[in-house]
């Protein structure tokens, strides 16, 4: 009797049709909140300080809910983005006035926080309404935020979608780590919080993160654990302010090593820029170092690096956040078009000692030289705003710019003034009727930019104060009974006295390179001298810097042509100090031996330190003096740094478990794919391994342009083909009929069928092979490689 069988159809509800259960309710919400606390948090801590959070967090809280709940009923998705556009559009428009100036507020912030950061001023936005209502209109601003904030942390709860999360996470990490913003640290957790759980489900298939769920905790714990080795070691070898690090020689050496790279710095042909870790021995070379052509051949010195800080082992940069104070300063300094960088030649031409009819132009061409600094004289006259852009706080050096640096520059310069500094002083101090206009506004806006410089500029570190006090007490003249000649003086007869000059120094090694060299060494060359003679300065009250650049000697342009080219090679690299003298700004100062009378120099230095002549307009003296200067704010203590890098090193371990967790979820995933596939090809049953050889073969041939959309039919395969080159029609009709039976026939295929399939496996991987080459044949790899498999177990056999 022949047997029937019947098919039974039911209809199901679509799974948005079915009721949400209150858990996976619940379970979204939570995870939502975290991720809302965590990103809001961190924006609202860095970018509005003044908004009110007991208002933020409560709505952003409610919105989570909320949106958790819209985004699982499809029949409310569009309704309430719908209801959330318009609310945020009227609210905005009824509140206009509020939401733009706290608008204004935040982009402010913004600018503050990146001025901090890279030392520039920001633009400033004007508030209409008075410091008072600032906290209100910051908070009616980033009410729309949160809400949109509470939306995103939704989706992310909904969907899991860890790639999302990954990238708002990295991101906002890189902001606090690149702007070095103060990270709160309960914000920072709730937001690794989150990411852990997402993380954690995603992992688990999407079960639910409070119950049965130990083995995807432990997985991805293990992994974070993993990478916290490989981390660590990263960090110690990255993050500068680790200076008793076991590693910081090996990191300071790669520093050194991605600098000489970057700005191609040959050490033969300058000076260290200020760091003397691992010092070598001074052999310059006769290389071309600078190529310096002049209109009008003068002695000059060309000042490159300009070292601010002393930190025990060399001189660095002003730190941003301290410039940061000075944007005022600066603003007004650069809108009356007055910049550090060229105050000796403003000087001049304010009271008539040079004028525009004397400036020379100047073309530097580095060859050799570290080109992450601007070469330039003193007498600088004009440059462009590339060069000396307006922007800029400090006023230390021309600005290099590009990751590169700049190889090819020009500018305008006058003659040799340095050495005739004090008549141009003496006339802006003086009673000339003619200049008198010119100079009075000349000095009394130099007095702003003098406040900075002698904040600046006379600080020392503790210890280095310590020891001055101690053993040169007797030798440099007190801040009372000081004035720069004798304390020049005083310096060059220590120096010359009780130290040897050498270009092979010993390094005695006690973690104080100018203490080694005074007390311990007692040898050294141009950088040991200015390095001592910059702090020596500073310890008498005169403002002074570290220098380092390149000689253009009295010698070098005797009886040059105009327009010569004169090349500079790395004989001529020298380091020296630059002190501030009041009114005509900064003066180089020869302290090595060997050098004196090599360049021109005025015959002393003159003035007063802090202080400046009765008859100025400017400030009064008392302005000025070290003793009345206010401490450089913001300085942060040994605690709080030591607390910022263990906060540097979770957000980096974090970010990094992170992305080795989904490379390797994606790598495992790709794995267990190809497992599958080999096991279906290499199926005992002859008609399983035939349909899957086929389906393989087809998804190789789309990496060349085959289109089959999913459904294998004759006439479509053989329309589709005619873009792929290397496969004919015949050939697919041959395979095709293969497949067909092996999927819908009854019977066992035949071996000989199967060694059909397995031959065009052969043939299409041999074609892969020959247009796939170099790094392309990674996107056939898989196939390749099971093709290998499938060709290997049909020898064995």
């Amino acid at each position: 009797m022949k047997q029937t069988k019947s098919l039974h159809f039911s209809l199901l509800p679509a799974p948005e049709a079915q009721q949400i259960s209150i858990g996976a309710v619940v379970q979204g919400s939570i995870l939502a909140i975290l991720f809302f606390l965590g990103i809001g948090g961190m924006l609202y801590w860095a970018f509005a300080p003044s908004a009110m959070l007991e208002i933020l967090i409560p709505i952003g809280i409610v919105g989570c809910i909320i949106f958790t709940f819209v985004l699982r009923k499809r029949s409310l998705r569009r309704l309430g983005l719908i209801v959330l556009a318009l609310w945020l559009v009227g609210f905005c428009l009824i509140l206009q006035t509020d939401v733009l100036n706290g608008l204004c507020l935040t982009a402010n912030r913004i600018g503050e926080v990146l001025g901090q950061s890279f030392g520039r001023i920001y633009p400033i936005y004007d508030i209409s309404v008075d410091q008072s209502g600032y906290e209100l209109s910051a908070t009616l601003f980033f009410i729309p935020v949160s809400l949109l904030l509470s939306l995103l942390s939704g989706y992310l709860a909904y969907t899991h979608d860890a790639a999302v999360s990954l990238a708002i996470t990295a991101g906002i990490i890189f902001i606090y780590v690149f702007l070095k913003i103060e990270i709160a640290v309960i914000w920072l957790l709730l937001l690794v919080l989150a990411q852990f759980l997402l993380l954690a489900q995603a992992y688990g298939n999407r079960q639910n993160f409070y119950g049965g769920f130990t083995t995807a905790y432990r997985s991805v714990a293990a992994i974070a654990a993993g990478v916290f080795a490989l981390s660590a070691i990263v960090v110690f070898l990255t993050v500068p302010s680790y200076e008793n690090s076991p590693l910081k020689n090996t990191r300071e050496s790669l520093i050194r090593t991605v600098d000489q790279i970057r700005y191609g710095v040959e050490p033969t042909l300058g000076m260290p820029d200020g760091d003397f870790t691992n010092l070598q021995a001074f052999e310059p070379s006769d290389e071309t170092a600078l190529e310096v052509t002049m209109e009008k051949p003068e002695s000059l010195w060309l000042r490159g690096y300009v070292g601010s800080v002393y930190n025990g082992h060399g001189w660095s940069e002003s730190d941003s956040k301290s410039l940061y104070e000075y944007a005022d300063i600066f603003y007004w300094l650069h809108r009356d078009n007055f910049y550090g960088q060229k105050q000796l030649a403003d000087a001049a031409a304010v009271t008539g000692k040079a004028s525009y009819d004397q400036a020379f132009g100047i073309h530097v061409n580095n060859v050799g030289a570290s080109s992450r600094n601007i070469y330039a004289p003193y007498e600088l006259y004009m440059a462009g705003g590339e060069l000396m852009p307006a922007d800029i706080i400090g006023d230390t050096a021309l600005v290099s710019t590009g990751f590169r640096g700049q190889r090819q520059y020009e500018y305008l310069s006058l003659p040799n003034i340095v050495k005739r500094y004090p008549d141009i002083m003496r006339e802006l101090y003086g009673d000339d009727a003619e200049t008198k206009l010119s100079t009075e506004a000349f000095l009394t806006v130099e007095s702003n930019y003098a406040e900075y410089i002698y904040d600046q500029y006379t600080q020392l570190p503790e210890d280095t104060t310590r020891w001055i006090e101690q053993y040169l007490s007797d030798v440099l003249p007190t801040q009372e009974e000081a004035n720069y000649a004798n304390v020049k003086q005083a310096i060059i007869q220590y120096l010359t006295e009780q130290t040897e000059y050498s270009t092979e120094p010993s390094q005695a090694g006690s973690g104080d390179f100018a203490y080694d060299f005074l007390f311990l060494d007692k040898e050294g060359y141009s950088v040991h001298y200015a390095t001592a003679a910059t702090l020596m300065f500073r310890a008498c009250g005169i403002p002074a810097r570290y220098v380092e650049g390149y000689l253009i000697t009295p010698q070098d342009v005797q009886s040059a042509a105009d327009h010569s080219v004169f090349q500079i090679d790395g004989t001529h690299a020298h380091a020296w100090v630059e002190v501030y003298q009041s009114g005509v700004g900064w003066i180089p100062v020869e302290v090595t031996p060997p050098y004196f009378g090599l360049m021109e120099e005025a015959d002393s230095l003159e003035g007063v330190p802090g202080t400046r002549p009765e008859s100025t307009p400017a400030a009064s003296p008392e302005n000025n003096t070290v003793e009345n200067q206010e401490e450089i704010p913001n300085q942060v203590d040994g605690e709080k740094a030591v607390a910022g890098n263990l906060l540097l090193i979770i957000l980096i371990i974090v970010f990094a478990a992170a992305a080795i967790f989904f490379l390797w979820r994606y790598w495992k995933k790709r794995q267990m794919q190809f497992k599958k596939k080999v096991e279906a090809c290499l199926n005992e049953k002859n008609n399983e391994a035939i349909t899957a050889m086929f389906i393989c073969a087809m998804d190789a041939l789309s990496t060349l342009g085959l289109k089959d959309g999913g459904v294998w039919l004759l006439e479509q395969l053989r329309r589709e083909l005619k873009p792929v080159d290397g496969v004919s029609e015949k050939r697919i009709a041959q395979v095709f009929a293969v497949y067909e039976e092996a999927t819908y026939s009854a019977h066992e295929m035949s071996q000989e069928s199967r060694k059909e399939m397995e031959d065009f496996i052969e043939e299409v991987y041999l074609l892969l092979r020959e247009r796939f080459v170099g790094l392309k044949r990674l996107k056939i790899c898989g196939f390749l490689k099971l093709a290998a498999e499938i060709k290997s177990a049909h020898e064995k056999r």
